[in-house]
């Protein structure tokens, strides 16, 4: 926890602040080069690394994600606020994955637990996480010339009643603004019903994870089914197409036939 008498210069209120930062010093640095990680702000304190107040490289880095924020998949799913991934200055590949081993850590970690009778004792954080992985994305500050990397992921409480109703209505709007067809298969309208189950997945989830874990499954094999009879759909069509085509070679050959020319029907004339 930051302490309000460690910061120097004046400290700003809770009001200044929305949803804002707090830019904490990461463990194991040293006095060097700080390395930091973006943490949702909790109140009390302002913005901090090393004891100085850093107001406008944390406005900068909320504009950025902002920015970043319009070019992310629209989505109806309620998550947490991002969190700025704890990396060094060259990162690797490698440094990114070991990151976020934490948010996609596997519900099982060895074999001895699967062939065990004994139950496995998972916490719904880490089913919430399975269920439903974080996504991630990057954003690259100019300023400083390096890149941000950000996890998100979904929210670990139970929707309230408001905020059902904004959901509700938020779903209503996306389908008016995308122009969602009322009848016949409509890909916006699956797109849009996809995402709004995503969020029950998420609440049936939190209230009871092995529940969720059964949506999951069920919910996969009806994608899976669908895909199945669309693929079938797009094969029986044109094989249609082609026994058509085989059945009535003479009307085809007619059609793509040219019209004769100008000379050709002078001298058909003449003779």
């Amino acid at each position: 926890m930051i302490n309000e008498q460690d910061a120097a210069g004046p400290l700003r209120n809770d009001e200044d602040l929305d949803d804002s930062w707090a830019e904490v010093p990461a463990e194991g640095q040293g006095e060097g080069v700080m390395h930091s990680e973006l943490v949702p702000h909790t109140g009390g304190a302002a913005y901090t690394n090393g004891g100085m107040v850093e107001v406008d490289h944390e406005d900068a880095i909320q504009r950025l994600l902002a920015e970043a924020y319009d070019q992310l998949p629209q989505t109806l799913l309620n998550m947490d606020d991002p969190i700025r991934l704890q990396l060094p200055l060259k990162a690797t590949e490698q440094d990114r994955v070991d990151a976020l081993a934490p948010f996609l850590s596997p519900l099982i970690q060895s074999q001895a637990d699967i062939i065990s009778d004994r139950p496995v004792v998972t916490s719904t954080d880490k089913i919430l996480n399975a269920v439903l992985p974080p996504r991630t994305f990057s954003v690259y500050d100019e300023a400083n010339d390096t890149t941000l990397d950000f996890v998100q992921c979904v929210r670990k409480q139970q929707a309230s009643r408001r905020e059902l109703d904004e959901l509700r209505q938020m779903f209503d709007f996306k389908l008016k603004e995308c122009k969602a067809r009322m009848i016949g298969i409509c890909p916006v309208r699956t797109a849009m019903f996809d995402m709004l189950g995503d969020e029950l997945l998420r609440q049936v989830t939190i209230d009871q994870p092995e529940r969720g874990l059964l949506l999951r499954r069920i919910r996969d094999e009806s994608k899976m089914t669908l895909d199945a009879y669309q693929s079938l759909h797009g094969a029986s069509t044109q094989y249609g197409a082609r026994k058509l085509a085989a059945m009535h070679p003479c009307h085809d050959a007619s059609r793509s036939r040219s019209p004769p020319t100008a000379n050709a029907t002078m001298k058909r004339r003449h003779s």
